[in-house]
């Protein structure tokens, strides 16, 4: 699976000028289909309208306006999948994937920005928290998390979260900048896209969408953040992990993942 925000609305400062927001969002279909995913996230994608190269691969789940663009849940054709609705105000798509006999709810998600938002993100968590009923559960985006909200965030809904090195969203590092707004940011760089998971799932995640693109010799970068690619395993000994035998298991198992990862 993998989530990235596409900044869809926008290019890269550095980017030419013949280099248009639509060649720009061909080359992101392109990108995250090179990564073959079988479940695709998307935040600020320009409408609710699937996205065209996407859909030669995937099926639109379903798309939600968030606070800036909209949310798109795609998973590779033959894969069923059913939306589940979320009440107004959660700017999620939710899915109910069949996953190896296994029902996954699987939710892509642009929490509510901003330093204010604590609140209103943990009130977003918990309308996915009470829909979710399958064995399994991954919430994946833009969730705009701090470092300090994760533990309380995954609380919520009982999930694990798949950290991974470095930082999504780092305007002094990964895009040069990216938006000529923070060319003078000084700030730290945040890992604001982030995959949680919950019951008989776990992944193991780390950033993808690093390198640049060269358009008439100028290297520029496809988003203002970084994509997250994970690796997923869904197996009844995490649901079980508490006991001697499934903490067996599920040891065995991640440590397979991670050699995956």
């Amino acid at each position: 699976l993998v989530t990235w925000n596409i900044s869809g609305g926008s290019v890269s400062q550095h980017a030419p000028e013949s280099w248009s927001l639509e060649k720009n969002l061909e080359a992101v279909q392109l990108e995250v289909k090179r990564w073959g995913a079988d479940i695709v996230a998307l935040q600020e994608c320009p409408s609710g309208q699937g996205l065209e190269e996407l859909l030669l691969t995937y099926d639109l789940v379903g798309a939600e306006k968030s606070h800036k663009g909209f949310v798109h849940l795609y998973v590779r054709k033959g894969v069923e999948a059913k939306r589940q609705r979320l009440d107004r105000g959660s700017s999620c798509v939710m899915g109910r994937v069949l996953l190896r006999g296994m029902e996954v709810d699987v939710v892509a998600a642009h929490l509510a920005p901003g330093e204010s938002g604590v609140e209103e993100r943990q009130r977003q968590t918990r309308l996915v928290a009470r829909a979710c009923g399958g064995v399994a559960a991954v919430l994946m985006g833009d969730l705009n998390v701090r470092s300090e909200e994760v533990e309380n965030l995954c609380k919520i809904g009982g999930f694990g979260e798949a950290t991974y090195s470095g930082k999504s969203w780092d305007p002094r590092k990964n895009q040069n900048p990216y938006d000529k707004d923070l060319r003078d940011y000084r700030g730290a760089g945040q890992c604001f896209d982030r995959v949680f998971f919950s019951g008989g799932a776990c992944v193991q995640a780390f950033l993808v969408g690093q390198g640049r693109v060269y358009a008439e010799g100028q290297p520029f970068s496809l988003s203002d953040h970084y994509g997250v690619l994970g690796f997923l395993d869904l197996h009844e000994s995490y649901r079980a992990g508490g006991d001697s035998r499934g903490s067996g298991r599920c040891g065995e198992r991640r440590g397979s993942l991670a050699g995956i990862r």
